[in-house]
């Protein structure tokens, strides 16, 4: 079976990518949503005014019919009139409309508009305008026949215009095929119109679905992620309260212990003190040792601990074979360590990068484990010490023939303050939660194997930067 802690990094780092994740998301959901509105806004910005645009030209294409008609009237009443004042007053009336009606003219075949706005004109309305007979000819002709009258009457005045042609022409002209084409002509642009009404419809329709459909987005890879991300990381937070109380509990207990301790020791060393008995007084002061040993090693690994969680440990080239030794020397001190074969097993071809505390600290803990509960019973105890980088990580494996751990706690390995052979060697019970958590910090992982005989464990980490064969 093996046993593996969950690779957690610390609570710290998690914030602050949270806090990164969460920014990003949040901005990407508003620049869609913004885009998708930007986009929108201009379009209807941009259908109004050529909603403006064709409400202009549909109107004065419009007005082309009856200024057609009007001045087929004017013409008809000059021709009429009783006296000169009265046709000189329509005469006015026929130049202004003559003039408005080749201005329109003029704008709706140019597609150049007073207003400013320059519209291409479509090719069946170019065709209709442009095609042979077609109604700009139409609409000249007229204008020049209208010019024509207008000319002669201002050469020989009303009674110069009755003895003309030119009255039948112009209303002839008006009304035949001339305002059959004007009305063509209207139909025609309010077509046109329609179309670009119905197109910004279909187009509003796939902004309101491609806007449903990015809302639909957002909930599934944007929004719903991060509430499982929040959720997660309130679950860690949550998870690290709990584990905060249990320390509190815990670590006031055994800090209160070896003190308690120590004080009724030296109370029973006063009467051995009174009573000059030299031989009590050596076996208290050892008990008195030995509880203060215990609360300093609590208080290194607290110490440890809470150096892990808060400080920014920088990388590092680091030389294992020689952090090894170190290590072994400082160990060297421990109960029965002569009588352990230290066997080691390194294959890697320089230095690596890595954060040395965090190693170190593991690497230490685990071998000081395997020696200190090694089996006493055994003729050949060892302790091996092996490294290696496999695909693409380090992997660090301490294994021992020790008396391992018993099957019924393995689910608590490597939690706090869980202490599995109190009686073969002291501790704080803090020795392998502080190895998961320093496996988290660098990206890693723990794993516990038992063995048929002992125990082995591993530590596995990414490359940092690969200089190790």
């Amino acid at each position: 079976m093996l046993i593996k802690n969950d690779e957690r990094k610390p609570l710290n780092l998690m914030s602050s990518n949270l806090k990164h994740k969460l920014t990003l998301r949040y901005m990407g959901a508003l620049v869609l949503i913004a885009f998708v509105l930007c986009a929108s806004y201009t379009i209807l910005i941009q259908q109004i005014s050529a909603n403006e645009q064709d409400a202009y030209i549909i109107n004065i294409s419009g007005m082309q019919r009856m200024l057609s008609q009007r001045i087929a009237l004017m013409a008809h009443e000059i021709h009429h009139a009783n006296n000169k004042a009265q046709a000189e007053e329509y005469v006015i009336n026929m130049e202004r409309a003559l003039a408005r009606m080749i201005s329109n003219h003029e704008e709706l075949t140019t597609g150049q508009y007073k207003d400013g706005h320059v519209t291409p004109l479509s090719p069946e309305v170019y065709d209709h305008y442009f095609k042979e007979d077609g109604l700009n000819a139409q609409v000249m002709a007229y204008a020049q026949a209208a010019q024509d009258f207008l000319k002669v009457y201002q050469a020989g005045g009303p009674q110069e215009i009755r003895d003309t042609h030119y009255v039948n022409t112009i209303v002839t002209m008006a009304g035949s095929g001339l305002l059959e084409n004007l009305n063509a002509m209207v139909y025609l642009y309010e077509k046109e119109a329609e179309e670009k009404i119905q197109k910004f419809k279909f187009l509003e329709s796939c902004f309101v679905l491609l806007g449903l459909w990015l809302l639909l987005v957002e909930v599934l890879f944007i929004f719903r992620p991060m509430v499982k991300e929040v959720t997660a990381r309130t679950q860690e937070l949550e998870r690290a309260n709990h584990q905060l109380m249990e320390f509190s509990y815990r670590i006031s207990h055994d800090l209160r212990a070896p003190i308690i301790s120590c004080i009724g020791v030296l109370g029973i060393s006063q009467k051995f003190l009174d009573d000059n008995d030299i031989e009590q007084l050596k076996v208290a002061h050892t008990h008195m040792g030995n509880s203060l040993k215990r609360l300093q090693g609590l208080i290194d690994d607290i110490l440890n601990l809470t150096k892990m969680k808060l400080t920014d440990i920088e990388e590092e080239e680091v030389d294992v074979v020689e952090m090894i030794e170190k290590i072994l020397m400082r160990l060297n001190t421990f109960p029965g360590y002569e009588k352990i074969k230290i066997e080691k097993d390194i294959n890697l071809s320089g230095p690596i990068t890595v954060k040395r505390f965090l190693l170190e600290q593991n690497i230490e803990n685990l071998i000081s484990n395997a020696i200190k509960y090694y089996d006493r019973s055994s003729s050949n105890p060892y302790v091996k010490i092996s490294a290696e980088m496999l695909g693409g990580r380090y992997v660090f494996e301490v294994t021992d023939n020790g008396i391992g751990v018993p099957e019924q706690s393995r689910s608590r390995l490597f939690q706090m303050f869980q202490r599995f052979h109190p009686k073969t060697s002291f501790g704080s019970g803090l020795g392998l939660y502080l190895v998961a958590q320093n496996a988290g910090a660098l990206s890693g992982k723990i794993e516990y194997e038992p063995l048929e005989k002992g125990s082995l464990f591993r530590l596995t980490f990414p490359v940092s930067n690969n200089k190790a064969a």
